[in-house]
């Protein structure tokens, strides 16, 4: 987080035009290990990857992004409302899961249903802050649909993204996190005790948007991440296909 902090600093007293030309790239932070790879050998592309609340803010402050992608359509429309983005832009890109994972030895091979939570030997659960980050929005509408939510309130630890949950289960600064599978970076090291019901909380969909009156390199690259191709890569990593095909 500090580093995107340093990166959007820097960039909103040149908002009125693009820091040396470049495209600027605003993506959620989940999609960091995935989306970082394949844009790696584009030149004139600089990417600032973040909580996708705090990335809306940001452009919404004159950041000067030219792309978008973001973990919950919600940040997307409230930008589209805002005339930031190009009309008929906003699209879905990918879709997630949502999961309860534990580095604990002692619960790595535990298996629980939601609501079995309240009586889980479970002190600290990591849960994204759900003002900036999609994941924790998420994982707090399927407790609330499981009547469970102020049960385990004092309990839930908020991070600032998802890699953030990942970090703090890993270290065992929390007993447990909600994350997306895709933010699991050594499945070898957790265990998830839940896979929980889509149905709890609303679908869980990456939006790509394109900033009104982007240069033409910036329609050339939402182009090109939109592209059947690159799209593939990224579900053959483990995200959904936007449609759910």
């Amino acid at each position: 987080m500090r580093r995107l902090a340093a990166l959007l600093l820097a960039l909103v007293p040149c908002a009125c035009a693009r820091p040396g030309g470049e495209v600027i790239l605003l993506a959620a932070a989940s999609l960091e290990p995935y989306l970082g790879p394949l844009l790696a050998e584009h030149r004139g592309v600089r990417v600032a990857y973040g909580a996708s609340g705090a990335l809306a803010r940001q452009m919404e402050q004159g950041v000067p992004a030219e792309i978008v992608i973001l973990a919950d359509p919600q940040d997307g429309e409230r930008l589209s409302r805002q005339g930031l983005l190009e009309e008929g832009s906003l699209a879905p890109f990918l879709r997630n899961r949502l999961v309860l994972i534990s580095a604990r030895p002692e619960l790595r091979e535990r298996r629980l249903a939601l609501e079995d939570l309240p009586a889980a030997p479970l002190r600290r659960i990591a849960v994204g802050d759900p003002d900036l980050a999609p994941v924790g929005r998420y994982a707090r509408e399927a407790l609330a649909a499981r009547g469970i939510l102020e049960a385990l309130g004092p309990r839930l630890v908020p991070v600032q993204n998802a890699p953030a949950v990942w970090s703090a289960v890993s270290a065992l600064a929390c007993d447990a996190g909600f994350l997306f599978p895709t933010d699991i970076v050594a499945p070898e090291r957790v265990g998830i005790l839940c896979e929980v019901d889509p149905s709890l909380h609303r679908p869980i969909v990456y939006v790509i948007g394109l900033r009104r009156g982007a240069s033409s390199p910036a329609r050339a690259l939402y182009e090109e991440i939109c592209s059947p191709a690159v799209r593939a890569k990224l579900v053959a990593a483990g995200f959904l296909p936007p449609g759910g095909e």
